[in-house]
């Protein structure tokens, strides 16, 4: 079975030159990573919403909680994000 990708796994070939290109990379993955946090945050304010709501809607609300959960470790890893980074 193949090792699951990250983002530092993936070369985007924008330009010829090489030392344009490794620049180029670092900024897009900064920046797409930025934009990780911010949805693993959002997330996570998700989770909040439905603890706080799991009196009302119960089960719902702990599938929902779960599918949360899964989804922040997926951008965690597939980005490489931290705790230290949120």
């Amino acid at each position: 079975m193949d090792k699951l990708k990250t983002l530092k796994d993936f070369e985007f070939r924008l330009f010829t030159n090489e030392s344009t290109n490794k620049f180029a990379n670092k900024n897009i993955r900064n920046n797409l990573k930025a934009e990780a946090i911010k949805w693993v945050k959002d997330k996570e304010r998700g989770i909040k919403f439905h603890q706080e709501d799991l009196s009302v809607s119960g089960n719902e609300a702990h599938k929902v909680i779960d599918f949360l959960h899964a989804q922040i470790e997926w951008i965690k890893h597939f980005f490489n994000i931290t705790e230290k980074d949120l």
